[in-house]
């Protein structure tokens, strides 16, 4: 029996570019095997393993590719990690950088409490002493200013910050090496 989190896909854009870089956009095996067999994916790379049922058999995709391209300047989704990609890991009100994402959270400018929403412009990366100096207010009331005004990006920018924050997100497999980076800066 194969474990679901064993043998993951990378997805790529129907242009091979992946469709996102942190977190690398990665499938488990068996959503590969669905979306290739619903013809919404290109395999362009297996695993030697095999999946079989009694009338069927295919390897394991490795690398897929959709085959209808997809908007690269579509909205960000709001995750915790855009949120802190977006701040380039720094406090959005002491401007303090950080290496470890637990080092910072997300702030409500207007607090939950009194209303605020969790959406891209309510909120900012922050430290865990300023967000606990802020509390429950806004950041006029706590006489905290921000350093940037939030926004709401697109996957191109949260990539873009993404191959620039780049931290190791787990192994990379053989298969992919030729299909990630092939857009990157090279004389770097």
């Amino acid at each position: 029996m194969l474990r679901p989190d064993a043998y993951p896909a990378l997805l790529l854009n129907a242009d091979g570019r992946p469709m996102s870089r942190v977190p690398l956009s990665t499938l488990p095996w068996q959503d590969a095997v669905r979306v290739v067999l619903s013809d919404r994916c290109t395999v362009l790379a297996e695993y030697e393993q095999q999946v079989r049922s009694p009338s069927f058999s295919m390897k394991i995709p490795s690398v897929i590719a959709c085959k209808d391209f997809i908007d690269p300047d579509r909205p960000a989704p709001l995750t915790r990690l855009n949120v802190l990609l977006v701040a380039c890991y720094r406090c959005g009100y002491c401007n303090k950088g950080f290496d470890r994402p637990e080092d910072l959270t997300f702030d409500h400018l207007v607090p939950q409490a009194r209303g605020g929403v969790t959406a891209w412009r309510n909120i900012i990366a922050a430290c865990h002493a300023c967000n606990q100096r802020k509390g429950s207010r806004t950041p006029d009331e706590a006489r905290m200013a921000t350093q940037w005004t939030p926004w709401h990006p697109t996957m191109q920018e949260v990539n873009a910050l993404a191959q620039k924050y780049a931290r190791r997100v787990g192994e990379i497999h053989a298969t992919w090496l030729d299909f990630l980076y092939w857009d990157s800066d090279v004389s770097t």
